[in-house]
């Protein structure tokens, strides 16, 4: 009696153990493979993944695009196009693009002299450098205030000859330049070189 009801229901419990091992692998598939996805859309956030940069933000051009501006302005100006000269970049308005300075240092009967040398500012763009300014004379050091005008951050230079008496003046902004002359400005008193940030070191 008891044999017969174990063969009658050994077909149910081999099937019932079956049926629940596949069920379990079943589940455990799923449970990995979602495991995956979620992890997926974490791909760049730590640091696994690479990082896009944000659609529609400003492009910061390299410096040959600062080289072929200061390279279009000694062709129009007739300089010497074997001029060398410094390159340094800073966002001067804000607006996310490096903008150029430009300090010329030879040859140096042409762009410097007693006073200092010759300094150009280039408005960065979208795909090109226009000319903002020229400056001349001014020396190192020379720094990128934190102060403002006109929505562009003030440069603060150094003056001196060998007759004149050194000074520190600020050129700001007017709404379409800066400056062309420093030696004609007045001495910016309260200039503190520890809070502003000097170019050209």
């Amino acid at each position: 009696m008891l044999c017969a009801l174990l063969w009658e229901t050994l077909p149910w419990i081999l099937y019932s153990t079956l049926m629940l091992n596949f069920l379990t692998t079943t589940l455990l598939i799923l449970g990995a493979l979602t495991i995956t996805s979620c992890g997926g859309n974490n791909a760049g956030n730590d640091g696994s993944g690479p990082l896009l940069p944000i659609p529609g933000g400003p492009q910061d051009l390299s410096n040959v695009f600062v080289k072929q501006a200061v390279d279009k302005f000694l062709q129009s100006t007739g300089a010497p196009v074997a001029s060398s000269y410094e390159i340094t970049r800073v966002d001067l308005n804000d607006d996310k693009r490096r903008d150029a300075v430009v300090l010329f240092k030879t040859p140096y009967g042409y762009w410097c002299g007693m006073h200092g040398c010759s300094m150009l500012i280039f408005k960065a763009n979208d795909d090109k450098f226009t000319l903002l300014s020229s400056v001349q004379p001014v020396r190192d050091p020379i720094f990128v205030s934190r102060d403002k005008t006109n929505g562009w951050r003030d440069l603060v230079v150094r003056v001196s000859g060998r007759w004149s008496e050194s000074k520190d003046v600020a050129l700001r902004f007017d709404g379409r330049t800066y400056p062309a002359n420093p030696s004609s400005l007045p001495p910016y008193l309260r200039f503190d070189p520890y809070s502003n940030t000097r170019l050209f070191r």
